[in-house]
């Protein structure tokens, strides 16, 4: 995500052109899809724990669902264009009105989330809400084109225009990116199980949904709004599932040959590999990173630095650079933040608080 990005944004324009770019920018675009897939999968393993704890599965549902509303919070906070609630609302800016009501990847997330979490507490089954979830899964893909060859969204109210709009209107509309998050919750199951063998259930998967690409592109490919092949389309959902789903396999591969958990004397697994552990701050990390790149309602991103000066100017040996640093970057202050509320708990709940009221002082009181 962060290599996507700082190339998205950093990156020289006359740079992006040519074969080699062009199959960079196709690599790029399983990044989101990947993310959200994983996301899926991490909801699954969450509700799993809480179910099979009935004492605390009630209240650990309700968490999760807090965190779904904190997410999609967290991501309408990214996108508010100016440091101050009255010109928003005075000026009525379609610029920065669209910026605000902008549906990214954490609106996405933090949406199907709650649908699905909805959905396990009134069924009271994770096998009914995994079947609710992979016929949802089947009806965004199918719609996706539809929908987006359509002037839908124009009808929709502002504030839920980008949920249904296509791109480049919406940065990630829910057609079809919670499809991608409702498969991750689905396969989960066949996903996360140990054993030798468990990469053979992702290769087989990615063959299938290769073939499916193939197959549906010579069926359909050549009748709108099927034809746009990279806008949409049901068969590129399938390539970018079968490209995910395919490099799972390999991980699992690699994961098996080479297992870097840490194992104690006794022969016992022990702590956590790297992998999860930035797994488990990737949301932090996501954050950091747009902050440092694009920017934020209380700073100003590298694409704004020097009056724009590094916006699509460097060449790539920077940018790789760059990508490298800023990785570190947010990495080492996720952890330094972690180890603050390890030895000075009181100090992070506080600081917390502080950050949050110093926005929202200076929000709302500045003309």
């Amino acid at each position: 995500m962060i290599a996507t990005h700082v190339a998205g944004a950093l990156l020289g324009t006359e740079w992006k052109q040519g074969e080699l770019w062009n199959n960079l920018n196709i690599s790029f675009g399983f990044v989101a899809p990947a993310f959200l897939l994983c996301s899926g999968i991490t909801l699954w393993v969450a509700m799993q724990r809480r179910a099979s704890d009935p004492a605390q599965a009630g209240n650990g549902f309700k968490k999760l669902l807090r965190r779904a509303g904190m997410i999609v919070l967290l991501g309408y906070w990214l996108q508010i264009p100016v440091l101050s609630a009255r010109q928003l609302v005075w000026r009525q800016d379609p610029s920065e009105l669209a910026r605000l009501f902008d549906s990214n990847i954490l609106q996405v997330i933090g949406v199907a989330m709650a649908a699905l979490i909805v959905c396990a507490q009134l069924a009271q089954s994770l096998s009914t809400t995994r079947w609710v979830a992979a016929l949802l899964a089947v009806g965004i893909v199918v719609a996706t084109p539809y929908v987006w060859g359509s002037n839908l969204h124009h009808s929709v109210w502002l504030p839920f225009k980008a949920y249904v709009a296509p791109q480049p209107v919406a940065s990630f509309s829910l057609f079809p990116h919670a499809g991608y998050f409702l498969v991750g919750f689905v396969v989960a199951p066949l996903l996360v199980r140990g054993g030798r063998w468990r990469f053979l259930f992702p290769l087989l998967a990615a063959f299938c949904s290769a073939s499916a690409a193939f197959f549906l592109d010579a069926w359909i490919g050549g009748f709108p709004p099927h034809n746009n092949y990279w806008h949409g389309s049901i068969q590129h959902t399938f390539f970018r599932l079968a490209g995910i789903v395919g490099l799972i396999a390999i991980a699992q591969v690699v994961a098996s040959r080479f297992p870097f958990r840490p194992v104690q004397p006794g022969g016992q697994e022990s702590g956590s590999t790297l992998i999860e552990k930035i797994g488990a701050r990737s949301l932090s990390i996501y954050v950091l990173h747009l902050m440092l790149i694009y920017g934020s309602p209380v700073n100003m991103g590298m694409t704004g630095w020097l009056n724009g000066r590094f916006h699509n100017a460097w060449d790539p040996v920077i940018c790789v650079l760059s990508g490298i640093g800023i990785t570190l970057l947010c990495y080492g202050a996720v952890i330094l933040w972690e180890r603050i509320g390890r030895e000075y708990p009181q100090a992070r709940v506080w600081g917390k608080r502080l950050w949050w009221i110093a926005f929202w002082g200076l929000f709302l009181t500045i003309p």
